[in-house]
């Protein structure tokens, strides 16, 4: 019997997501996105396939508490869940454990700071690092033998760790000052290492350094960019100055949204079989239209253990469309923006400005490679400048206009040029650090 298009789309969907194998593992991750690149019908394809994910996901949801006591949740009324706010998970993650597989259990301290207490399907990892070398391929990244440099969140004794299994080889985050680049990146050349892998700021700290010594590895093809908001002068510095390219992508700890760019491409472009991401806009009531600003909301299909339906991720973008207008692929795209849902500057008269309204332009930011924003008191504000070059008093002047047009006349703001941001536990540069309960 031969089957039509749309019957191979469906049955591949239903076969690969059921209620009896709800975690996929690498192999499964793996021949779906083979099958997925063999048939026509790819629109159909993922229809379906996020369709019956969901309703896997679903049947998992009425074993956590949280959910079971509102009774069973239909696919029909999915989009009628009220978006669930990380608060509501930090004060009792408990409630949102289903009780499927074996699940170990993972803290973050996230962009936020508060530790978030997540249960993980341990088969999740298969399926997880299946996608994320997918992106990585991108730049030629062979997950059988690549090697990876990594600045991240890693506390380590010495001066570096090696992991055997993924592959990479840990350096200090903590601790870029000249002396502790040159020493890696010339360990780097040695071994000839073709990837970094770093938050955007550690990738731009370290990329100074090499554009002012000239010392960049010449074995390196490309830098690994996730986790932080990835600026202007990131790129012109990685990718004009140094050569490499930058290829950056969008996720999180709690595994539910995985979105990266392609290497013809530079916007986000979500993974499909990975989860359901929708952009809404500020009342949570309705999903924002192409070229609007909404916050990512995320419903995961890799890790059973844990129900999260529709989660805010307080992360802001633009929303692209269905498919994406500069490369025409499938699956939801997007830009990030900088500022985060929910992160606000205080005024003295109790007004707030949220800081996704302070996207500066590409002008202004041109020569930053970093920024950051501290306040000590209602109505202040620092605004920490990292420096790709050196500082003139005219672009300090520029990004204190263009900070006082947004944030109002009666907030005093304070611009200074600083060696490097300040990072949190997790070894990320948040945006904004407020010094006071709000």
């Amino acid at each position: 019997m031969r089957l039509s298009g749309w019957q191979r789309s469906a049955l591949g969907a239903m076969c690969l997501v059921n209620i009896g194998k709800l975690s996929p593992t690498f192999r499964d991750a793996s021949a779906l996105g083979r099958h997925f690149a063999e048939v026509w019908n790819k629109s159909g394809f993922i229809d379906d396939y996020q369709r019956a994910a969901l309703v896997a996901g679903l049947a998992c949801a009425s074993l956590a508490d949280h959910y079971r006591s509102a009774g069973p949740i239909t696919l029909n009324h999915f989009t009628d869940l009220p978006p669930l706010s990380k608060d509501i998970v930090i004060r009792n993650p408990a409630a949102f454990r289903t009780g499927i597989g074996p699940h170990e259990i993972v803290t973050t301290g996230g962009s936020t700071g508060e530790t978030l207490t997540l249960y993980m399907h341990r088969r999740r990892k298969g399926a997880e690092w299946y996608w994320m070398s997918r992106i990585w391929a991108e730049v030629g990244f062979d997950r059988r033998r690549s090697v990876r440099a990594v600045l991240r969140n890693h506390v380590l004794r010495g001066r570096m760790a090696v992991f055997p299994i993924t592959k990479e080889i840990a350096f200090d985050n903590f601790n870029l000052d000249d002396a502790y680049i040159d020493e890696f990146s010339a360990f780097i050349e040695a071994n000839g290492i073709e990837y970094l892998h770093a938050y955007p700021s550690a990738a731009a700290a370290v990329g100074l350094r090499w554009a002012t010594k000239g010392n960049r590895p010449r074995s390196l093809k490309a830098v690994l960019c996730g986790s932080e908001f990835v600026y202007p002068a990131h790129r012109a510095l990685i990718e004009g100055e140094l050569g490499l390219r930058l290829l950056s992508w969008y996720g999180h700890s709690e595994k539910l949204a995985l979105a990266g760019e392609y290497s013809d491409c530079r916007n986000y472009h979500a993974n499909p079989f990975y989860g359901l991401t929708e952009f809404l806009d500020p009342d949570m009531n309705k999903a924002v239209e192409p070229g609007q600003v909404g916050e990512i909301v995320a419903t995961g299909f890799i890790n059973p253990s844990m129900a999260l339906l529709r989660y805010r991720t307080g992360d802001m973008a633009e929303f692209l469309g269905e498919t994406c207008p500069d490369c025409g692929r499938l699956g939801r795209a997007f830009r990030m923006k900088s500022g985060r849902a929910g992160e606000w500057i205080h005024r003295r008269d109790g007004s707030r400005v949220s800081t996704t309204a302070l996207n500066l332009h590409d002008s202004q930011l041109a020569n930053v490679s970093h920024l950051q924003l501290f306040q000590p008191v209602a109505g202040e504000v620092d605004v920490l400048v990292v420096p790709r070059a050196e500082v003139s008093a005219a672009m300090l002047r520029e990004i204190e206009h263009a900070m006082r047009a947004r944030l109002g006349a009666d907030m005093l703001v304070r611009v200074r040029p600083v060696d490097a941001p300040q990072l949190g536990r997790n070894g990320k540069a948040q945006l904004l650090v407020r010094q006071f309960e709000a």
